[in-house]
Parts: structure tokens; sequence; C-alpha cells
């Protein structure tokens, strides 16, 4: 399945500042598939050592984490050969041997010659709550569930992805190919982006196994609530996680504490909501008041919206049939579009776009999305249907007649007088971060 860390992997491993580089991403994303992949594919051999599987190997890290002793004692348990530039050494699970995530220090200051790579699928709690987390020691890369390019090239659209996503934007797609790609971003809202989802789909074209798939995926992550967040902690991660679905069905998207229960209250969830950022579960979208530079300094921390990772879990969460596939365009507007809003979120984060806000103007108006894009700022406006017209939009607009906004809905690709993107199709809206 392509992916496309791919390339950011190759980069990484021919970039000046190369460090040890920690891959971080929620449960089941495909970090293990993709690390091994571009090893198999772009060195010599794979060292894979997973501390999950083999606890026994966090015994090599409880002396001295000296380089050259910690290589001597890996390869005689992993029986395996470890060559300087040739050997990708993996470090899987990371985040259950501390002294394992501290030793990437020491390779990085005394012995870079070792190509290394870390994943956890709950790495991100680790490094927050690590005392030993080697800071500046090492690259980062997130590992999202699949975009919606990444999904075509998965089911064999490999001709469509390219139209899409690598030739440039300069007029309307054909009748043919807007409605073929809408159909198929209908697929990607119900699949999602989850790799054991999409690889059934894939393969069998058939939806009947998505949800069961994507219940056991959740399934999965509620057990890590109680696995590795404390007590109290893990009752609040998982009434939030729970409450998702009556949170993004409403209207207005904005985080209600009562909706968890009448007596919840901001500070007591705080933490709980970090935990599951920090797992990779959630994205957290702000208010900002103006789309000034820096947003963060714009930024209302308190007034908030949280989207699930994955839409296709967010699917499962509400229990939505595959028989609404059917339904014309019912699947974009359901529940006040949180399918949709949602799906745009996940394309953005995927695409690099950075930290995301939302713009707010008391009750009057409201911009879906507002980012940083190099020297400017970017709004995007989400619209589930094919109606696009917007008194927010136009606001927005006069208010900030500097601030670039476009808008994406079902609609076409379309440009505006001066030539420049009006309208991204949903599916499209990717490019809007990257051109």
């Amino acid at each position: 399945m392509e992916r496309s860390i791919t390339k950011k992997l190759i980069d990484w491993k021919s970039s000046s500042r190369r460090k040890p580089l920690l891959v971080a991403g929620a449960r089941q994303v495909g970090k293990t598939h993709s690390v091994n992949a571009f090893g198999q594919s772009h060195y010599d051999n794979v060292a894979y050592f997973n501390f999950e599987a083999t606890p026994q190997l966090r015994k090599a890290f409880e002396g001295e984490l000296n380089p050259p002793e910690l290589i001597e004692n890996l390869t005689i348990v992993g029986n395996v050969s470890i060559v300087p530039h040739k050997t990708l050494i993996f470090f899987d699970e990371i985040q259950l041997c501390p002294n394992a995530l501290t030793s990437l220090k020491y390779f990085n200051e005394t012995h870079n010659e070792y190509h290394i790579i870390a994943a956890g699928s709950l790495l991100g709690v680790a490094l927050s709550q690590s005392m030993s987390f080697p800071v500046g020691k090492v690259n980062i890369l997130n590992l999202y569930p699949l975009s919606f390019h990444e999904f075509l090239l998965a089911v064999g659209e490999d001709k469509l992805a390219q139209l899409l996503f690598q030739q440039e934007l300069k007029v309307s797609y054909s009748a043919l190919i807007h409605e073929k790609s809408v159909e198929l971003f209908k697929k990607y809202l119900y699949v999602g982006g989850m790799p054991e989802a999409v690889k059934y789909y894939s393969a069998t074209r058939q939806l009947n196994e998505i949800r069961t798939i994507q219940q056991e995926i959740v399934y999965a992550n509620e057990r890590d609530f109680s696995k590795y967040a404390s007590g109290a902690e893990a009752v609040r991660v998982a009434q939030i996680w729970h409450s998702m679905v009556a949170q993004l069905g409403r209207e207005n998207k904005k985080f209600i504490f009562s909706v968890i229960n009448d007596s919840a209250r901001a500070r007591e969830y705080e933490r709980a909501i970090l935990w599951l950022l920090n797992a990779g579960l959630v994205h957290k979208v702000a208010a900002v008041k103006k789309p000034g530079l820096p947003l963060a300094t714009y930024a209302n921390t308190s007034r908030f919206k949280l989207y699930l990772g994955d839409v296709g879990l967010l699917g499962a969460l509400a229990e939505l049939p595959a028989s609404i596939l059917l339904e014309g365009d019912t699947l974009f507007n359901h529940f006040k579009g949180m399918l949709t809003e949602n799906a745009v979120l996940q394309s953005l984060v995927a695409e690099g776009a950075g930290d995301l806000y939302y713009w707010t103007s008391g009750r009057t108006a409201e911009i879906d999305f507002v980012f940083q894009a190099g020297e400017t700022t970017q709004a995007l406006e989400c619209k589930s249907g094919r109606q696009v017209s917007s008194r927010s939009y136009t606001q927005y607009k006069e208010k900030y007649p500097t601030s670039p906004i476009t808008k994406t809905s079902l609609n076409n690709l379309s440009f505006d007088d001066a030539g420049n993107i009006a309208n991204y199709p949903l599916y499209l809206v990717g490019r809007s971060v990257s051109g």
C-alpha cells in the first residue's frame, strides 16, 4: 500500500541533518508496515525490535547506554547483522522502553552512522510524560490514516489520483470525472483511512465487513484508555470519546462539556483531552478572533472543536449503515455534515496544514478552518452539499479583504473572476494546502 510518508522517509535517509527518527501516530495507522517496507526497499536489511512482542529486549537497555555495546547486544539478541549506513534499525513500540528512547540521544551524539527509526502506538502519550525525551536529538514524523489521495492509490485508481493530485489546477473537471470522484469520496467517508479497512475494501470491494474491522479498532483504542491512562483520567477519556458523535452531530460543533454530562467542567477534562490528542485519536481546532499572524496569538484556547482522527471510525461510532451510500448525497449532510467536516479536517492534517483554527464572529458568522500558509493565512469554508451561498463567507471577505478564503463543497472545481480557485470539490480539498 503506497503511503505518502515513504517520500519523507527517503528524504530523511539522505538529509544532512538526519538524526534518529521518531514516527508517531495512532494505533493501527500503518507505522510498522510503512517503516518496514521503506527499510526493505532502501537498505540492505532491517534489524527489527519490538518491545511489546519481545519484552526481554528491554534488558539490553538496563546498563550504560553506550551505542557500541547496545549494537553488540542487539546483534546477539536479534540474531541480525547491523552495519552502519546499510542497516535500518527499527525500534517498534518504543514507548514501552524509556531507556531505549533515551539511548537515541547518545546514538545521535556519538554514533549517528547508525540509521534508527523508532515508532509506537502511544508514542505521543509517552513523550508527553517522559522525563528523558531526547530534546533536539531526534527528527519527528507523524503518520495519519490514509488521505483520499492514498485511498485512490490503494483501490487502484492511479490515473484518477494522478489527474486530481499531480496535474495543475486550471479548469473544471468533466462531469464524468467529477461524479466518479464524488462517488469514490463517498466510499472514503464510509471506509475511512485505517489501513486494514482500506485493504479489505480494495481486495473485495465489499462493505459488509468494514464496520466490523472499524469496531475492532475502536475496541482496541478503548482498551488503551484503561491500560495506559490513570483510573479517573481513563474514565474521563472514555467519556469524551463516547461524546464525539453527539458533539460533531450538532449544528454548532463547538465542544460543549455539558454534552458529556450536566456536571462536567472544563478543568476536570483538560488532561483527558490532552491524552486523546497525544494518542493521535482526536484533533483540536481552537477559535481565533482574527486571521492574523501568527494565528496562535489570536486563539481562544477555551473555545474549540474536537474531531476524530479518522472519518471511518466516526461513522462506526455513529453506527451509520452502508445503505446510506445509496441515498444520493444524504451521506454528506448526515448529522449536520459531521462526516464531511471531519474528512476535510483529516485531509488538511494529512497534507501538512499544521495547527488548524476556526474563525467566529460572535453568533453571526463562522468559518470552519483557518491555517497558516507561508506568510499569510488561508480560510476555508466547508459546505456539505451543493448549495454554497453563505453569509459567513461574505462577512469574512468584507472584514478581511486581503486574507484569502475559498470554499469546499460537492460542486466542481471553479475559479473566480481573477482566476483564483473559488471552490475546491470535497475530494480535492487537500490541495488547498499543497496547491
